[in-house]
């Protein structure tokens, strides 16, 4: 169970720092 949630956490982070450098555009922000 933690697992999953570190799993998604660190997905979630990487497509935040992803999104904020600008390299893609998928999060409406």
């Amino acid at each position: 169970m933690l697992r999953l949630l570190g799993t998604v956490a660190a997905v979630g982070l990487s497509a935040w720092a992803l999104e904020t450098a600008g390299y893609i555009d998928v999060l409406p922000v």
